[in-house]
């Protein structure tokens, strides 16, 4: 009843990599279940046709992606968790993986700093970062 939910984001998600239209529509504090199904649908068929760009976003569909991610986790899960659980995502910085490749600068182990930090939250700490997005070095960053 106390668990926490933590999504792996990047730093290529946050909203700075995006245009200002998709910055507004993506970081607006009314937003909710309804509104971002219709924003991702909306995102959605405009990838398809290579579009994306038109609306704001990144012309990298992975950018988009962590984007989406990230208000889903800041707007709309809360709403859909029970009293004591809570969501976050964090972006574990550029780490020397199969997708990171061999000239990432960090290693597995720098990974694991902020996943653990949000692991050891108190229920207090986590309620109070509830939604929130933290960097590779456990800080809370805008989207």
């Amino acid at each position: 009843d106390d668990g926490k939910i933590i999504n792996v984001s990047s730093c290529l998600g946050e909203l700075r990599v995006h245009q200002e239209a998709a910055k507004k529509k993506l970081s607006d504090p009314n937003m909710d279940r309804k509104i971002f199904y219709q924003l991702l649908d909306e995102y959605e068929a405009a990838a398809l046709k290579n579009e994306h760009t038109k609306l704001g976003y990144s012309p990298f569909i992975y950018a988009g992606s962590k984007c989406f991610l990230n208000a889903y986790t800041r707007f709309v899960l809360p709403s859909l968790l029970k009293k004591d659980q809570t969501a976050f995502c964090f972006h574990p910085g550029w780490i020397q993986t199969d997708m990171g490749g061999p000239k990432a600068i960090g290693k597995i182990d720098d990974s694991y700093v902020t996943i653990m930090k949000i692991v050891n939250f108190s229920i207090e700490e986590s309620k109070k970062n509830n939604g929130n997005y933290f960097d590779n070095f456990g800080n809370v960053q805008s989207f």
